[in-house]
């Protein structure tokens, strides 16, 4: 039989082994690279670039490798996939008075798909496309890195697949094609936009390309019911992933949690909300939105109305480059409220609230639920009214 102490020194052997492995295994996760292998017939290309926009809008570029100019290797990190809004391919530098984008087609069916933001599947993927024509559009302003604008021309170099095996793939084609979650009216009326959405949603509940176009695009909805009818057709796994997760927060999303920001004119912070038992206001605007500055009547002609029975508390999303105008903005009596400032914590502001377009706004009620609305839609001004037992004239 085995001694005490031998027993022990096999179970810290076997903890240790243990340890080593799972630690290896976590690191080799954290590593993972993703490959795509692309080759383009019939054009050839001296650089190229996999870029992926991830949450934020933020942009990340990986160097391709070819030996030819016509295949192509790109690899990223697979910690990134499930924050991938979409990838582009081309060349575009900051220094550039002309750069290449690299667009895909196929036909399906009657229809021709043709994108040059699209999205692949995880893991590694390989892929043939010939090229076909391209486009050129001069005069293409393009922020460099220096702050400053620049002008170019931008070709875009269309290449044709004869089948599109990788689904995810296919199915950012098709969402482009039917621009899904704009409700753009060129497409249709919204209530056709919606079963063309859910119709879609249904054919590939496991696409990433999807619920991260959706994610991105909440604010286009009527309604949270409307929103319901196509989270809910994604797949367990959709639904579990980066995005699925933010719009099944934002689904949530229905109790205010209070932050601190500053004043237009204090380095003091304060409280959003200051009167959490009356209703409030929040309203998410900035100096050069065009559609903020029409709905400034109206909330101020709300805020006469009701007077002290309401507070309304502006949150300018301005950044380093415009918030003086915001600020004279307020100094000139512009702003009907108390106005504060996003821009020391910007991205975390918005996704907290869950701001994606402005003017975006919601009626925060005493002890502390909330409903999102927009003021210059009738409706949604006569809540504010019925809340305070008076009607609007």
């Amino acid at each position: 039989m085995l001694s005490f102490e031998k027993k022990v020194k096999q179970l810290l052997c076997c903890l240790l082994l243990f340890a080593i492995s799972f630690h290896s295994s976590a690191q080799s996760k954290r590593n993972k690279l993703n490959h795509i292998r692309i080759n383009l017939s019939g054009k050839k290309f001296d650089g190229l670039n996999l870029v992926t926009t991830v949450e934020g809008n933020v942009k990340l570029s990986f160097p391709g490798d070819s030996k030819d100019g016509s295949a192509w290797d790109f690899t990223y990190p697979d910690s990134i996939y499930e924050q991938i809004r979409y990838f582009d391919i081309n060349n575009k530098k900051d220094a550039d008075t002309s750069a290449n984008i690299v667009a895909l087609s196929t036909i399906l069916g009657s229809d021709t798909l043709l994108c040059s933001a699209f999205h692949f599947s995880r893991g590694d993927i390989i892929f043939n496309a010939s090229f076909s024509r391209v486009n050129a559009y001069p005069d293409m302003r393009f922020l460099k890195k220096d702050g400053t604008e620049g002008s170019r021309t931008e070709y875009e170099y269309q290449f044709f697949m004869s089948k599109v095996k990788d689904t995810e793939l296919l199915s950012a084609m098709e969402g482009i094609k039917i621009r899904h979650s704009y409700f753009l009216k060129f497409t249709g009326t919204y209530e056709e936009s919606l079963k063309k959405y859910i119709a879609l949603t249904q054919k590939y509940p496991d696409s990433y390309s999807l619920i991260a176009g959706m994610a991105g695009r909440l604010s286009y909805y009527k309604s949270t019911a409307d929103v319901e009818s196509v989270f809910n057709l994604f797949s367990t796994k959709i639904k579990n992933s980066y995005y699925g997760k933010e719009i099944a927060r934002n689904l949530a999303f229905k109790h205010f949690d209070n932050a601190m920001l500053l004043p237009w004119n204090s380095d003091q912070p304060e409280a959003i909300v200051t009167h959490p038992d009356k209703p409030t206001l929040v309203i998410f605007s900035a100096s050069w939105c065009a559609p903020c500055h029409k709905q400034l009547p109206i909330v101020r002609e709300i805020k006469q109305k009701l007077g002290g029975q309401l507070d309304v508390v502006y949150i300018s999303i301005d950044d380093k480059n415009t918030l003086a105008s915001w600020k004279k903005m307020t100094e000139d009596g512009e702003i009907p409220g108390r106005s504060l400032l996003a821009i020391h914590q910007m991205q975390q502001i918005k996704k907290k609230y869950f701001v994606q377009t402005i003017p975006y706004s919601f009626l925060v009620y005493p002890g502390g639920d909330l409903a999102v609305l927009n003021v210059s839609i009738e409706a949604d001004k006569q809540k504010i009214y019925q809340l305070m037992n008076k009607g609007s004239k």
